[in-house]
């Protein structure tokens, strides 16, 4: 009954809305089977190591990922094009769940991607839509205390001592989190950022294998952490219809030029940022 007096205008809004949340999870969806479709074999990556001169260099990488499991086709393309990853490398999927809050001790959930010599875990780091994401300037430190709980609980759990083991860091008393202690170097005051360094106390009774991952990963926190991200571009295959390559590099192009990169969206500072570009041909 309102149309004619101007309730038209709030019909085309909605309208014009809607077609932007479709277009944008038709693209969401499409990279995601992508990605979905094309994961690294990670064994056969560590074995073409020696063949394509892959080095590992100091300091920890977390490579974000879309993918709760699996490792994404960037890391690969990355590799391909820089044969070189961190000491201690970290696949990082960032998850939002449906709850006001998440307490700190159930954030992270860590696990061991292959065998303990290569240093490579996944960690699932879940937010309530009331959470400030990286905001408490330690996230990087909550996060290498938790992969320290998970070694150490592995080491007691058998149960946990397989390729698929997980851990969720909530309710579970660790030595290695009671015992690791830390010294706070303040840095310039203009800053106000904080430097911690991690320091593993004496412990005869502690496995030699894991006392020396452990180690590792201690020292891999010194040279700094670099955050390894995609800088995704979706383009149409040349096959696909008008109405296709419309939606994709016309539509979908210009709304992710003008939207916030995920790089602003989890507060990660640029100084510590490596994007890596790659296209998507869906």
């Amino acid at each position: 009954m309102k149309v004619p007096q101007g309730g038209w205008v709030s019909l085309v809004l909605s309208f014009i809305f809607m077609v932007i949340m479709f277009v944008w999870h038709y693209r969401t969806h499409k990279k995601y089977n992508f990605d979905l479709h094309n994961k690294v074999p990670l064994r056969c990556l560590l074995g073409l190591g020696p063949s394509v001169g892959i080095v590992r260099v100091p300091g920890i990488g977390l490579v974000y990922s879309e993918l709760a499991t699996g490792v994404p086709a960037i890391f690969s393309h990355f590799v391909t094009n820089l044969p070189a990853f961190h000491s201690v490398l970290v696949f990082v999927y960032v998850k939002s769940i449906s709850v006001p809050y998440v307490s700190p001790e159930e954030r992270f959930l860590i696990g061991r991607i292959c065998r303990r010599p290569y240093r490579m875990y996944w960690c699932i780091i879940r937010y309530a839509y009331k959470d400030i994401q990286r905001d408490d300037g330690d996230f990087e430190n909550q996060l290498i205390q938790s992969i320290a709980v998970f070694i150490q609980m592995e080491a007691v759990e058998p149960t946990l001592s397989s390729s698929d083991s997980a851990c969720l860091m909530g309710g579970w008393p660790s030595l290695t989190l009671q015992s690791l202690r830390s010294s706070y170097d303040q840095e310039i005051p203009q800053t106000r950022r904080r430097q911690v360094r991690f320091q593993l106390p004496p412990n005869p009774a502690m496995d030699p294998s894991v006392r020396e991952e452990l180690l590792d990963l201690i020292g891999a926190k010194e040279p700094g952490v670099a955050n390894i991200m995609g800088h995704s571009y979706v383009k149409a295959r040349r096959s696909s219809s008008l109405l296709k390559m419309l939606v994709i590099d016309i539509i979908c192009s210009f709304l992710r030029k003008n939207c916030r990169g995920p790089s602003v969206a989890l507060n990660i500072p640029h100084i510590s940022l490596i994007e890596v570009g790659m296209t998507y041909y869906v």
